[in-house]
């Protein structure tokens, strides 16, 4: 079965949502694979710490035929809803319980020059049209989104080029940010997670520059929100170890996703 055959599958998740429930909804249930010294196992989600990350790739090489031909991500926050285009990368963090940070890559293919700039007007009205806040970000100097790219912007001489499209408040909630970024493909490094292909050879350096968007939508450090995460992840932590700085199963928050403390007064986990 060859890349453009396989499914596209849609994964709905957000900033807050429960493990419990984006395991569940989303049918996460037994396929995540760790390498370890070059020794691939496969665990569970519930193999995981109570702080981990959950990564979903669509690798395009038809080496990795159990992977989906692309994905969806549908961000199904009840206000503002977005679903993002298709790709091939997506990160999924998680604090005790909860997940604190998504990150997605894509589109299926890098975009040549002209197509990024006219996905990107495309991405930035996602976010306006959906409610989400235009935010001048946390940088100094402070920036605005900026609605047309130059390649001056890529800033980086060496390295990977990248540069910053600007930020977006979730509309409930100042501290959860969406970020959007686009990322210079010729000069990323290859590798398992660098779509489109895995662990691909170089490009040649005179092949035509290519792009890929990144968006990263995240309770902000030290925010109230992450600090009411780690209070709650902590609490647990207490209740099963006696220490708050020793790591549990994730296995126990899929178990009782409900549990609290008794004095618990959590403004964004109830």
């Amino acid at each position: 079965m060859v890349a453009d055959e396989r499914p596209v599958v849609k994964i709905k998740a957000r900033v807050l949502d429960s493990m419990h429930r984006y395991i569940h909804e989303n049918k996460l249930f037994d396929r995540t694979e760790i390498t370890l010294l070059n020794r691939k196992r496969r665990l569970s989600l519930a193999d995981h710490d109570d702080d981990a990350v959950d990564y979903l790739t669509a690798r395009a090489s038809d080496r990795f035929m159990e992977d989906p031909g692309g994905i969806v991500l549908e961000y199904d926050h009840l206000s503002c809803p977005i679903t993002l285009p298709a790709g091939r990368q997506f990160k999924f963090s998680h604090v005790g319980g909860f997940i604190d940070d998504i990150e997605a890559i894509f589109p299926l293919e890098p975009m040549l020059w002209d197509e990024m700039q006219i996905e990107l007007k495309k991405l930035i009205a996602l976010f306006d049209n959906a409610g989400w806040v235009r935010s001048a970000g946390k940088f100094t100097p402070r920036q605005p989104v900026k609605d047309t790219i130059v390649f001056e912007d890529f800033l980086l001489a060496t390295g990977p080029k990248w540069t910053s499209v600007g930020f977006w408040e979730q509309c409930d909630n100042p501290a959860i940010k969406a970020g959007v970024e686009i990322r210079h493909y010729n000069s990323s490094s290859p590798g398992s997670f660098m779509p489109p292909a895995a662990l691909s050879a170089p490009l040649d350096p005179t092949a035509e520059d290519t792009f890929l968007f990144l968006v990263a939508i995240k309770a902000e450090f030290e925010s109230p929100v992450a600090q009411e995460l780690n209070r709650l992840r902590d609490a647990r932590r207490v209740e099963e170890t006696g220490r708050p700085d020793q790591a549990i199963p994730l296995s126990i928050w899929l178990d009782d996703p409900d549990w609290r403390p008794e004095d618990w007064d959590g403004e964004f986990i109830e």
